[in-house]
């Protein structure tokens, strides 16, 4: 009875090595840039800077919940977009101007899938709890008879603020042991994030 498990013990402990992230028991920082939100992606704003988003990590369990491969990291996240527009009331032209930024606390749950073909990817699933700090601004030239009038429309400056959650779900490669690429889809603040990592 003992022979088959010797030969199944031969069989995957070639497997055993990888079972192990990549990135267990280290600290990273990541930097992505994100596509696809309500500034950016929207036909409304003409000059858009792109969700950017930083991110650090530390790793507090490995082998989390007595699962070979699944890892829990924890840390902190910051991340900002805005855009423009310029619009045109009569003889006054309007500037308006928003922007978001973001500060969380960041939990990463990384799971190593154990395939050789997949020995330098892990998957991961992020969840941020934070602050959004969002503002608008409106800024005026032209004709001032049309200017009063415009602003009637709108308030020169607003600011609002509250609490955000996001959620991740993504996959690092990685080209050494010490840096690799990574991919997010979610909302955190876009809707895909494709950037870079490295670990130490």
């Amino acid at each position: 009875m003992r022979h088959p498990f010797f030969i199944g013990l031969l069989l995957f402990a070639p497997l055993f090595p990888l079972m192990a992230q990549n990135g267990a028991g280290k600290s990273i920082v990541e930097a992505t840039v994100g596509f696809g939100n309500l500034y950016y992606g929207g036909r409304f704003y003409e000059h858009r800077c792109p969700p950017v988003m930083l991110s650090y990590e530390q790793s507090i369990l490995t082998n989390a919940f007595h699962l070979n491969g699944f890892s829990l990291n924890a840390g902190l996240t910051a991340a900002y977009t805005g855009a423009s527009t310029n619009t045109q009331y009569g003889k006054a032209e309007l500037v308006s101007t928003v922007s978001e930024g973001i500060l969380a606390l960041r939990a990463t749950g990384y799971y190593h899938i154990p395939l050789p073909e997949l020995s330098r990817m892990d998957v991961y699933a992020v969840t941020l709890l934070g602050w959004s700090f969002t503002g608008s601004k409106n800024t005026w030239s032209g004709n001032p008879n049309d200017i009063a009038l415009a602003k009637t429309l709108g308030g020169e400056k607003e600011k609002v603020s509250g609490p955000m959650l996001g959620l991740l779900a993504g996959a690092q490669y990685w080209f050494s042991d010490y840096y690799g690429a990574c991919i997010e889809i979610g909302y955190a603040p876009a809707f895909l994030n494709i950037g870079g990592f490295v670990a130490w």
